[in-house]
């Protein structure tokens, strides 16, 4: 150890030493010394052994020797590589890897250096030099430079395959000048290694510095270090922060690394722990930050990609709460104020080896680094640093808290980690946040309590990643028990007298902040902030109140981003999981219209929501609403082609698990009440079908996945309850449900034959489901409700699938008891249908199928007898029964089941195309009589007919009942649909009933425009004249066609209008229709309907599937609905609609009995043009008013027809014709003027508006937005605005009162391109003055 030590002391400096191999550089033989005295060092060092006692010769001359061997780099000039290097030249041209500059000498001097300073003593031995350690710190972040894109040669395992091939060197990069050639030994030059005599390669250097990077981090474990220079200190920090970062991010590289930063975090809490002055710990403070911070704001240049920056960022996460504790620690056990510390130059003194000459050495770049730790202050927040403390900075106990000095670092470098920049990355935003929130929870009370002030500041910061940053940290924190102790911190609330402000508790102002982001400005926060009150209410419930639950709810209804939306759902529902008593129909009502979101994650949280309420709500009295909220929103999601899976297993588990894994006692389950949900709406007129079907698809997809559990084992459970509910007349839940389910359950089967042999239930069980129909009649018989009538249907259902499956005796005793029921009318309209489907499927099938048509045909031909003698007696006797029982409601309701089991009789066997080939290989037993026609005898049909007119037959003419009109119309369609000869003759009848001077009963009106509208399908020629006829159903109820139709609209004919909307949309979009003279006008007249369901289901209509088949449909009719709406019947554009589509026929829909003139008509058409504008694209904006510019405008300016006219004369001087002219400019400036036309208006968004949040999208949004938004105003001024110059000057002539709207419209142009105006206006100095006064006034 001495001779090596003694040949680095006393060596020259000459350039080489002979060798046998050639000539060997000085730094190499230096380096092979340093090599050796490290590997000695280690062997004789134990961490206690002073360095007096290993070196007896003097150290202190030796540093001078390891500062120039720390500075030896590879000359420039031989960092070329070879041309036929192909490994070394992509090395060179890699964004990746930087040039390897560092030599083995270099690395071994380091290697030396640092473990001679890691002894005790090496203070005192003069090894401490400030030179030698700023070389030490260069060499430290080159390596760390350099082993970026050198990865692989850090792996274990690549240095693994390195000692099995020691042949295989990596490629030599050529030097243009001699290099060093090494030597084998540092004793002397002619002994050589058994392994070679080469210079350790690129590998081997950078492993050098892993066993240096080990030795370094353990030098400030030492106590020796803290009497160090400040200067000396914050060299060495610097490099162990180096060391440890670059380390953290190879430690899934080599094994060495993870020691490296456990030492690395250790000896950076020792530097702090052995601090003995309140300056001293200041300082070192400040240099481990800065430090770690560059680490944590990810701007450290480390190898292994991202993957290596987050290691070290997880890393100096960790070590810097480690570093906060210690600090605390430290804070709470200081020396006491008198305690003395002794100078830095005094502590240097003591030390003879320490150079005098570095004594006080101190570079202009230590002096900047300690005044700022890179941008974050050692001090207070900004409102702290005026010389005043907010009122609101109270401590615990109510006094003014005082900062501690130190920890005031870790503040101010928690505070700017909060707003680093970058964080529009989630790699980069969520790893920060998770590491402040662990930091800020080690902070002591007071810089806790500041640090939550701060982000209460953040939380209303201009920046919006900051804002949403603080959302995440204050709702993790919301979420922590610690917060509790700063129940009596204090802030300052919002306060009405500024001279009192109101103090609240901070938890309350996080709450409350936290609350107000839900309506910031930007997607991104208020998404952020709905998440966090979620996470944080899942475990802190005390300061919830009632405003946060209706908050949420607005962001979840209207809220446009689907984020936002799923955010605020998950909040609310963990709000009505903890208060139960908030529930109530107006937030449920939030969930079922979410459950109908476009957004597919919004619809599934929505679903997941609703259930997870209904099974938390069990027993609670709001759990019944919640449960047919279930029915009606979640389970119709099965039919959602993107959802179904998700509400399959939501129906798995709450309808069908429980229902095998029940008892029989158990008869007030959710489940079965669910299931009556469903089965009361499938009888319901009007109610729609989607919960039946939704039903009988969830039951199939549980089947394929498991055909036992729903064939078998849920089948069998179904009827087992079903016999029990109905022998012991259970409650109305159980029974509408198990047969509901009953029901769903047997369609899906397509034969059950093998079913009913597989089942464990007796025969008996089989009999009783075919013959309950006759126990639910009997209970019908004591109550009309309305779920025994739906029960009984089902039994039907239950009974026509089983029919087939079971004993033909018993079969055919339960066939005649029912058709004698149907004869004598012991069913009611609802169920009618069932019946005799029933009635249809019991009929013997063995003896072929003509046969059984033989025989059903004769069944229905006496069925229709009975119907024949009822319905003769009440015509013959029409006028007795009015005398002698005018309120005889029984006979009346007998009447019209017997029309109604015409209607059904007549349909049996019906098909779309009277086909008989078209049964499916699945038609069964309900396609076993299609195509079989028997119809109604003649007197029978003349009878029906009868029923038609609005008086009973008779001398007196008694006013024939609605119900019966409006039955007897639907007969009618039926019996049409069968024949062809009865459809022509009829069709004058239905469309005289719809004409609106018919005055006729909506009822009667729903009905036969119901009517019309099959036959409209079944024989479109015949029906094509009547579309008129059908489209003035959109506008029915109006009494008085001369009077307007806002005082004069019946509200009874609403469902009138709604089923035309419906009907003509739905054949509008099978094209049996097309768009027809004025047909789209009066759609559009419907959308401002008085009402409201109305013109809602109207505008959805249009603005859904008929502008998706159509996209040009609002734009095309645009500038002809000024001319259609106002009546402006001879202009060209109207005459140019009104005969559009008809062919040449002179058969077009028009626009009688529809005026909208006045000011309430004003209002309306406004209405109608705000929804229009609503729906163009930028590019269809621009096309609209250049076409109102030249075919309204211009055609004014040309003194063309009334639009010249009316901008004559006054407008007392007007007859209706040139006041539907004067309404159409009027509307023209009004459109113009409108805000919607405007274009380059981008939707808030936060990808869209915020600046520190860039995206592809927003870029080519943007672009297009400007570039339309330039178009648009080119066409203002070139094209719009010498047309409205000419009018101007038009209208100013004849002093017309449109000159006050074409001066406002002038004006608002002028404010919003006033440069390009004046240019415009340049020659017309006095419009441009006029313009100019008439914007000021505005303004």
């Amino acid at each position: 150890m001495e001779q090596s030590l003694q040949f680095l002391l006393e060596s020259d400096h000459c350039v080489s030493f002979d060798d046998e191999d050639g000539f060997v550089s000085l730094e190499s033989r230096q380096a092979r010394c340093c090599q050796d005295l490290t590997l000695q060092l280690r062997e004789v060092n134990d961490h206690k052994t002073n360095i007096r006692d290993v070196f007896q010769c003097k150290l202190s001359d030796l540093t001078p020797k390891l500062c120039a061997l720390l500075s030896h780099r590879v000359d420039q000039e031989a960092l070329l590589p070879a041309t036929q290097d192909a490994e070394a030249n992509e090395e060179v041209l890699s964004d990746t890897t930087n040039a390897m500059t560092l030599t083995f000498p270099a690395m071994a001097a380091a290697e030396l250096y640092v473990s001679l300073l890691a002894m005790p003593g090496a203070l005192g031995s003069g090894l401490v030099e400030l030179e030698a350690l700023t070389a030490l710190t260069a060499i430290v972040r080159r390596w760390a430079l350099e082993c970026c894109g050198r990865e692989n040669m850090m792996n274990d395992r690549f240095q693994h395959r390195r000692q099995k091939s020691p042949t295989k060197s990596p490629p030599k990069k050529r030097s243009r000048s001699k290099g060093p050639i090494p030597i084998c030994s540092a004793h002397s030059g002619d002994d050589e290694e058994e392994d070679g005599s080469s210079d350790p390669g690129p590998s081997e250097i950078l492993q050098i510095g892993l066993q240096a990077a080990h030795a370094l981090c353990e030098i400030p474990a030492e106590r020796e270090f803290s009497t160090w220079s400040s200067e000396a200190r914050e060299s060495l920090l610097e490099s162990v922060v180096s060391v440890f970062a670059t380390s953290a991010a190879m430690k899934n590289l080599h094994s060495l690394c993870p020691d490296i930063v456990d030492h690395g975090s250790k000896s950076l809490q020792a530097a702090i722990e052995h601090c003995t002055t309140k300056s001293q710990l200041h300082e070192a403070a400040v240099v481990i930050l800065r430090g770690l911070l560059r680490i944590l704001q990810f701007k450290e240049v480390l190898p292994n990609g991202e993957r290596g920056k987050l290691d070290a960022h997880a890393a100096a996460a960790k070590a810097l709460d480690g570093l906060i504790q210690n600090v605390a620690r430290t804070d709470k056990s200081s020396t006491p104020e008198g305690t003395q510390t002794p100078s830095r130059k005094g502590r240097r003194s003591s030390f003879g080896r320490t150079p005098a000459t570095n004594t006080n050495r101190r570079t202009p770049r230590s002096q900047r680094r300690r005044v700022s730790l890179d941008g974050v202050t050692p001090m207070l927040s900004p409102a702290l640093k005026k010389g005043r403390q907010s009122p609101g900075c109270l401590t615990p106990t109510g006094g003014l808290s005082k900062l501690d000095p130190v920890l005031s670092v870790f503040l101010g470098m928690l505070q700017r980690l909060a707003t680093s920049p970058g964080f529009e990355r989630a790699s980069a935003r969520i790893p920060t946040v998770e590491a402040l929130q662990t930091c800020a929870a080690s902070l002591p009370l007071p810089e806790r309590a500041h640090f939550l002030r701060y982000l209460l500041k953040l939380c209303q910061s201009k920046v919006s990643i900051h804002r949403l940053v603080a959302c995440e940290i204050i709702g993790n924190f919301l979420s922590r028990d610690w917060l509790q102790t700063h129940v009596e911190d204090t802030v300052e609330g919002n306060s009405s007298t500024p001279t009192s402000p109101e103090l609240q508790p901070l938890p309350a102002a996080l709450w409350k902040a936290l609350q107000g982001r839900l309506v910031d400005r930007i997607a991104a926060v208020r998404a952020r902030a709905a998440s966090a009150l979620e996470m944080a209410i899942k475990t802190n419930s005390c300061c919830i109140q009632e405003s946060l639950l209706s908050a949420l709810r607005k962001r979840a209804v209207t809220d446009e981003t689907a984020t936002v939306r799923k955010a605020s759902i998950s909040g609310m529902t963990q709000i009505l999981l903890i208060k139960k008593d908030w529930m109530s129909e107006w937030y449920l009502g939030a969930f079922c219209e979410l459950c109908l979101d476009h957004s597919l994650l919004t619809r599934k949280i929505a679903a997941d929501s609703i259930t997870i309420l209904l099974l938390a709500y069990s027993g609670h009295h709001f759990g019944s609403m919640l449960e047919e909220a279930w029915s009606k929103c979640v389970l119709p999601m099965v039919l959602d082609e993107e959802a179904g899976t998700k509400a399959v297993a939501l129906v798995d588990r709450v309808v069908i698990s429980p229902i095998l894994e029940g008892d029989d006692e158990d008869q007030n389950l959710s489940m079965w009440r669910i299931l009556a949900h469903v089965g009361n709406s499938a009888g319901q007129q009007g109610s729609s079908k989607e919960p039946t079907q939704a039903l009988q698809v969830a039951l199939k997809q549980i089947t394929i996945e498991d055909s036992e559990k729903v064939e078998c084992h849920l089948l069998d459970r179904a009827i087992s309850v079903a016999h029990k509910a109905v022998q012991a007349e259970a409650s109305e839940s159980l029974l509408v449900g198990v047969w509901c389910l009953l029901e769903n359950l047997l369609v899906q089967l397509n034969d059950i034959r093998p079913r009913v042999k597989k089942l464990k239930r007796s025969t008996d069980s089989f009999v009783f489901c075919i013959n309950a129909w006759k126990i639910v009649l009997g209970r019908q018989s004591n109550s009309q409700a309305a779920w025994l009538r739906g029960t009984l249907r089902s039994s039907f259902l239950v009974a026509s699938r089983l029919a087939q499956a079971l004993d033909p005796a018993m079969v055919e005793e339960c066939r005649n008891d029912l058709k004698k029921e149907i004869k004598v009318f012991s069913f009611t309209p609802d169920v009618i249908s069932a019946a005799i489907s029933a009635l249809g499927a019991m009929h013997p099938q063995s003896g072929g199928r003509e046969v059984s048509r033989r025989e059903f045909a004769a069944t229905i031909r006496e069925i229709f007898s009975c119907c024949e003698e009822e319905l003769t007696r009440f015509v013959q006797h029409a006028q007795a029964d009015r005398e002698n029982n005018e309120n005889d409601v029984g006979l009346e309701e007998k009447v019209v089941r017997a029309l109604f089991t015409v209607g059904e009789l007549s349909m049996i066997g019906f098909c779309r195309d009277d086909d008989d080939q078209r049964m499916g290989p699945d038609d069964k037993e309900a396609d076993f009589f299609r195509g079989m026609h028997e119809g109604p005898s003649p007197i029978l049909q003349k009878i029906v007919q009868s029923l038609l007119s609005s008086h009973l037959p008779g001398p007196k003419k008694y006013k024939n009942l609605a119900p019966l009109r409006a039955h007897a119309f639907t007969v009618l369609g039926k019996l049409c649909l069968r024949d062809e000869r009865l459809t022509k003759s009829s069709l004058n009848l239905l469309a005289r009933e719809l004409h609106p001077s018919a005055a006729s009963n909506p009822a009667v009106q729903s009905n036969v425009l119901l009517v019309l509208g099959d036959l409209s399908v079944r024989y479109t020629n015949m029906t094509d004249r009547y579309l008129p006829v059908l489209a003035s159903c959109l506008q029915s109820g109006t009494e008085d066609p001369e009077v307007n139709m806002v005082s004069s609209t019946s509200s009874s004919s609403a469902v009138v209008r709604k089923h035309a909307v419906l009907l003509l949309s739905s054949l509008l979009l099978q094209d049996y229709i097309k768009w027809r003279g004025l047909l789209f006008h009066r759609f559009l007249v419907a959308c401002s309907d008085d009402d409201e369901g109305v013109a809602h289901l109207a505008e959805n209509v249009l603005s859904g599937p008929l502008w998706v088949r159509s996209p040009k449909l609002f734009y095309n009719h645009f500038v002809e609905s000024l001319f259609v709406l106002n009546k402006c019947t001879a202009h060209p554009i109207y005459l140019a609609a009104a005969s559009h589509g008809d062919g040449g026929s002179g058969i077009a829909v028009g626009f009688e009995g529809i005026h909208l003139n006045g000011e309430v008509g004003q209002i309306r058409r406004r209405r109608m043009y705000d929804f229009l504008l609503s729906k163009l694209s930028d590019e269809e904006k621009i096309g609209v008013t250049a076409r109102l510019a030249k075919e309204v405008l211009a055609c004014a300016v040309a003194n063309n027809g009334d639009l010249g006219k009316v901008c004559e004369i006054s407008a007392d001087d007007m007859d209706f014709r040139l006041e539907s002219a004067w309404n159409v400019m009027n509307d023209v400036f009004y459109v113009l003027s409108n805000k919607a036309i405007k274009v380059g208006k981008i939707v808030e968004d936060d990808a869209l508006e915020d600046p520190n949040i860039p995206s592809a999208s927003r870029q080519v949004t943007v672009a297009k937005s400007r570039l339309l938004s330039k178009i648009s105003r080119k066409q203002l001024i070139e094209i719009v605005l010498p047309v409205l110059c000419n009018l101007k000057v038009k209208l100013q002539q004849n002093c017309s009162p449109l000159l006050k709207q074409l001066m406002q419209y002038l004006c608002e142009i002028f404010q919003s391109y006033k440069k390009e105006a004046r240019e415009f206006l340049a020659n017309d100095p006095t419009l441009l003055h006029e313009i100019e006064y008439d914007a000021r006034q505005i303004l």
